[in-house]
């Protein structure tokens, strides 16, 4: 291939740019990076009462035993009904207890250990709620959990057709395992620990979600670890040979979220110039407090050998901890606090003390050796941390009460008279985090700040502004608990930072010889390998490889991580079932599917598309008519009719639901118990709270109040569905806006901002309802998705329930729209019966199923699938009581029917809104004016697709798009 002068220019100048750009990086990289020099201290801080912290502080002196009770599955004392299996174990399926009776124990603390094989395959842990003698010895313990262990489900890693790993498929342990209960965080990982003494006569087990198989149950007396000093023999031998092993080739892991990760870096075994290879461990999960990971030893001699992991820890300015196990035990004392420092390119880590002696360790071919994510000597840290926020976001309502958010700078404030004990609480805040950063320093062993040490030295300075004037804090309550550079949010935003331990590993030597491979490339090394990328990527084959004419294409509008399981599945299931093979292909924007049809270039099959897409590419003859399709009655019954009614047009089908974005109402707990609120049943209840609300400077959100000066159907219709009001009239051929019901709804969502007050406009209602600005709203599934994962500070403190709604006939209507993603079917597609018979199976509960646990067991929690089909949701492995709520509030379901000019329905009614609340504009004349638009566009729209003639004459019928329809074409079928 000849490349012009241009071309040549254009890559020599950005390989120039490149070549710099290394060197001045590696430069950085090889300035001499400070040393860690950790001090393992054990901070410690008062604990609530009846937690299992307060519990160790009060048997702190409470000495060891060595007497231990094992109780076999035959001397479970079981519910009526519930029997031991022949195989000499409890099949634990039901949510029943257990009975374990105890006499005569020697006093003392003691595990509870159990012999169990998880039999739940999903990511959810095994949870059991334990009282001794009727009563809950801590609160953890009504919540106890039992880890899952996973393994690969693949003999090796798969590639794609271009070379590149794909993720790997995981699979329940199928083999008992003993492992202590341990407490619903995984922080405490040595398990949780109980006192028993002669008075004790029963300890009761009941399951509360999960299944699995109890062999046993043993209490195992607590033991002090021996130290180092005592595990190693006088004169043992060390083993000469040197093994290396792959991190990311695990036997086990105890959560399905720990993955395999992706690293070009030159030595990251496997290796590639141009491919991805799943080559570590680590790169977004591994660092969850109690996150462990097994690999076998491989080794051909027993004896003593050192162990050096080949790690990254990237995390400036800190240092993260690990605790190895051997054969399930910490060896000895020392290994269970295994520090690795920062350090921004690749380490040779040998586990040594902190003097730099590195430790030998006993181990024969087969051991397990086990690396376990120790967050054990923050817990304390992270407690204090959030035990000062609580205060300060309490004191901050307590100030906000007094103010009524009245800020007035007229208004002198004797802060002294309200709070007398105001300068103790500041100080005692100020002290509290001058521990906790002393605590940092030493545990990171950094002369300089981490990010952590840095938010919270700002938080301090804050706290000390408040101190020094204090009669200014009802003004400044954004430095202490509001706002998102108030000290509690700098403050709680590192909590879950300092309890995680984040460290990529590549992988692990047992060795006898201290001479290892070099961890990092050298400097010319890493220019000639960056030279042939730099090449390659012009060839790139997953830019020009076509679709072979056996195949159907499938573009997805989603990221990589979703295609590649997508195509795994279809290849693995459906294609070895029908035989049919599927090209999978990503799509970065579905807006690119016209100008594809229009060059014929379209896919077969489009999936994750807009939900507005079918209807609009359907009306315009783009589109395979699905209800012309054969068995589309049968695919059509896992869905809520109404999921189907914006995919409809002149009674076709033109698309499939895949994802449904369901609303719900959230709350804060703690806020509305202070506040003395109910959670709003109705929006009278709304109303009601509003006022309550606003008098402490907070508010309710509505999806009305979005970023956004169009107010969509998504956010207006509701409140029209809910009223009894219409959008367009009977025949569909114009607008119905000045309906009576549809005026009154518009004048409620108007008064909300008028008489009530709302913010019209809130950038981050996720950030709000974190703060404390907005406790109660309704949200859609991406922030509840936010809420379960980023949002660690207020975790517990929140829930849902359903979406106020209005009262009309003794009945509630909680009207919400959903529709959030679809599949199609292209009408110029030469294999339309294939691609048909891949989007039935798409659609099927038994593959949607199968697609999310997969995805969640692949690529952790973060990757929830909320699909629309509804038999496939009940099955998900959801939160129980969230998904009672949201396929509850499914049955209230309404979507807005598409027709021809429907935008500019949608448009006015934003328009109407806006000059009413901005404006104060008279709302029925503005609704006036606003019909004669959209009735001027719904005409012409109507008149370019035949429905009526040049003077406005209907000459064929129009039918709205309704459920109706759609339970008729079931309803035939069945």
């Amino acid at each position: 291939m000849k490349i012009s002068a241009k071309m040549r220019k254009i890559m020599m100048g950005s390989l120039g740019l490149l070549l710099m750009i290394w060197i001045v990086n590696i430069i950085v990289q090889n300035l001499n990076p400070e040393v860690a020099k950790p001090t393992l201290i054990e901070y410690t801080t008062s604990a609530q009462s009846g937690t299992y912290a307060a519990f160790l502080q009060a048997h702190a002196q409470t000495y060891d035993n060595d007497q231990s009770y094992s109780y076999p599955a035959s001397s479970f004392i079981l519910e009526p009904g519930e029997a031991i299996s022949v195989g000499g174990f409890y099949d634990w399926t039901t949510e029943s207890f257990l009975d374990l009776s105890l006499s005569g124990v020697t006093p003392g603390l003691y595990q509870i250990v159990m012999n169990y094989q998880a039999k739940s395959d999903n990511y959810l842990p095994i949870v059991l709620s334990m009282t001794i003698d009727g009563a809950l010895p801590y609160q953890e313990a009504a919540q106890a959990s039992l880890d899952t262990y996973w393994v690969e489900a693949d003999d090796e890693v798969r590639q794609d057709r271009y070379g590149n790993d794909v993720s790997v498929l995981k699979a329940t342990y199928d083999a008992y395992v003993i492992q202590p209960l341990k407490d619903p965080n995984r922080l405490y990982t040595e398990g949780l620990l109980v006192y028993l003494d002669e008075t004790v006569d029963v300890i009761t087990l009941e399951k509360i979600s999960g299944a699995l198989q109890l062999k046993s149950i043993e209490l195992v007396p607590h033991q002090s670890l021996i130290p180092y000093s005592d595990y190693l023999p006088q004169g043992s031998f060390v083993q000469t040979p040197n093994y290396r092993f792959e991190a990311e080739d695990m036997f086990l892991m105890n959560h399905s979220s720990i993955t395999r990760g992706i690293s070009k870096d030159i030595g990251v075994l496997p290796f590639s110039i141009s491919k991805l290879k799943l080559n570590v461990l680590g790169t977004e999960n591994y660092q969850e407090p109690g996150d462990a990971v097994t690999w076998i030893a491989d080794i051909e001699t027993a004896g003593y050998y050192e162990l050096t992991f080949k790690v990254r820890q990237d995390r400036q300015k800190t240092t993260t901890y690990r605790t190895l196990y051997i054969n399930g035990e910490i060896p000895f004392e020392e290994a269970k606090h295994l520090p690795f420092g920062f350090s921004r390119n690749w380490q040779n880590v040998t586990l040594s003390s902190l003097e730099g002696e590195p430790y030998l360790f006993y181990l024969e071919p087969g051991d397990t050796i086990t690396l376990e994510v120790d967050s054990r000597l923050f817990i304390d840290i992270a407690r204090k941390m959030r035990m000062i926020s609580d205060e300060m976001t309490q004191f901050g309502l307590e100030v906000t009460k007094l103010t009524r958010n009245n800020v007035d700078k007229s208004i002198d404030w004797d802060m002294i008279a309200y709070f007398p004990d105001i300068y103790t609480r500041l100080e005692s805040w100020t002290v509290g985090l001058t521990e906790v950063i002393e605590a940092l320093d030493q545990l990171y062993g950094y002369q300089g700040d981490s990010k952590t040490v840095s938010d919270l030295k700002a938080a301090k300075s804050k706290i000390q502004t408040l101190i020094n004037d204090i009669d200014e804090i009802p003004r400044r309550l954004t430095l202490l608990s509001t706002g998102s550079s108030s000290a509690v949010t700098l403050i709680s935003g590192q909590i879950d930072v300092v309890l995680q331990q984040p460290l990529v590993m590549d992988a692990f030597f047992v060795h006898g010889d201290p001479k290892l491979p070099r961890p990092n490339a050298r400097f010319f090394e890493s220019i000639a390998i960056g030279v042939q990328r730099f090449f390659a990527s012009f060839i790139n084959p997953s830019y020009s490889e076509g679709v072979a004419d056996d195949e159907i294409e499938v573009w997805v509008n989603r990221s990589r991580q979703y295609v590649d399981l997508i195509q795994r599945i279809t290849d693995g299931v459906f294609t070895e079932e029908t035989g049919i093979k599927v090209k999978v292909s990503i799509m970065n924007d579905d807006g690119k599917l016209l100008l594809a049809n229009s060059a014929d270039q379209q896919p077969d099959v489009a999936l994750g598309v807009s939900a507005w897409i079918p209807n609009d590419y359907g009306m315009r003859g783009m589109l395979v008519d699905l209800s012309s399709m054969p068995g589309f009655e049968q695919t059509l019954q896992v869905f809520n009719p109404e999921q189907v009614v914006p995919m409809i047009y002149n009674n076709q089908l033109f698309g499939l639901p895949e994802t449904e974005n369901f609303y719900v109402l959230v709350y804060r707990k703690d806020i509305l118990d202070q506040l003395e609120l109910d959670v709003p049943n109705t929006w009278d209840d709304v109303l009601e709270m509003l006022p309550i609300l606003e008098r402490y400077g907070m508010s309710f959100y509505v999806p009305l109040s979005n970023n956004s000066s169009l107010k969509s159907f998504d956010t207006t219709a509701p409140f029209i569905f809910q009223f009894g009001g219409q959008l367009y009239a009977e025949d569909g051929l114009s607008a119905a806006i000045d309906n009576e019901n549809t005026i009154q709804a518009m004048t409620f969502m108007a008064d909300l901002y008028r008489e009530y007050s709302l913010s019209y406009q809130v950038p981050s209602f996720f950030n709000s309802f974190r703060y404390g600005k907005i406790p109660v709203g309704i949200a859609d599934f991406g922030m509840y998705l936010q809420l379960l994962n980023a949002a660690s500070e207020i975790k517990g403190l929140w829930d849902i329930a359903l979406v106020p709604g209005v009262e009309r006939e003794g009945e509630i209507h909680r009207d919400m729209p959903g529709a959030q993603q679809a599949s199609i079917l292209f009408k110029k597609s030469q294999k339309q019966d294939d691609a048909w018979a891949f989007m039935q199976w798409w659609h099927s509960t038994e593959t949607q199923v199968l697609f999310s646990n997969t995805l969640i067991n692949t690529l952790g929690t973060r990757y929830l699938w909320n699909t629309a089909n509804i038999e496939a949701f009940e099955q998900l492995n959801w939160n129980k009581a969230h998904q009672d709520i949201i396929l509850e509030q499914w049955t209230h379901l309404r979507e807005v029917p598409k027709i021809p000019g429907s935008y500019m329905v949608e448009r006015e009614l934003s328009n109407t809104l806006n000059s009413v609340v901005f404006y104060d504009a008279n709302l029925r004349s503005t609704m006036t004016d606003s019909i004669l638009k959209m009735n001027k566009e719904i005409s012409r729209k109507m008149l370019e697709f035949g429905y009526i003639n040049s003077r406005g004459e209907s000459i064929k019928p129009f039918i709205i798009p309704n459920r109706s329809i759609v339970e008729g074409w079931v309803n035939d079928h069945e």
